[in-house]
């Protein structure tokens, strides 16, 4: 599957490439149908998307999502399904105290510490579809690279909403989206 993930991340225009699989014979905590596979892609086209996936997903196991391609190959026709996530946008807010270093070299500025959560939930770290924005994921960016902070308090919310004490829910067919305008820290 991490191979899939590869080839999909390859492609035109995607940006968000995730793989999912469920080898019981039940539906998952997510919805995932019981001996299947869900591809969750930012971006691309549908149908090389679509392509990709049948390469790599055997006829018999089954794929899952909120978008259906339908593709032939060779005059045999297969419907696959792909997650298309809801890009929900998240503004978030977040209280730390800080400390000067071992060295006694000084906290980074709030601007620098709000760079680096943005860069932490974008691009290849982002975290990945119908995860929930929580104090654990905001703390586990902060205080890994700048172990001088620590995280007091975290308020997230959906554009437009105030933000309010996480965590905030992102369903399965949903994936934040933040930007640094939309992060505001305020060091203690």
């Amino acid at each position: 599957m991490s191979d899939l993930s590869q080839a999909l991340s390859a492609l035109t225009g995607v940006t968000y490439a995730q793989t999912f699989v469920n080898d019981l014979d039940a539906a998952d905590s997510d919805g995932i149908s019981g001996h299947s596979v869900a591809v969750a892609v930012l971006g691309g086209d549908d149908d090389e998307i679509a392509r990709t996936i049948r390469a790599y997903v055997v006829p018999g196991i089954g794929t899952y999502g909120n978008t259906t391609v339908e593709t032939e190959i060779e005059g045999f026709c297969r419907s696959v399904r792909i997650i298309r996530p809801e890009v929900i946008p998240i503004e978030l807010e977040v209280d730390v105290i800080a400390r000067p270093d071992r060295n006694g070299c000084p906290p980074p500025a709030a601007p620098v510490i709000a760079a680096g959560i943005a860069q932490g939930m974008t691009g290849s770290e982002r975290p990945r579809n119908g995860q929930d924005v929580t104090e654990f994921l905001v703390r586990r960016i902060v205080e890994s690279r700048y172990p001088m902070l620590e995280v007091q308090e975290v308020r997230a919310g959906v554009i437009p909403a105030t933000p309010t004490l996480v965590p905030l829910a992102i369903s399965f067919f949903q994936i934040m989206q933040i930007s640094v305008d939309k992060i505001t820290v305020s060091v203690a």
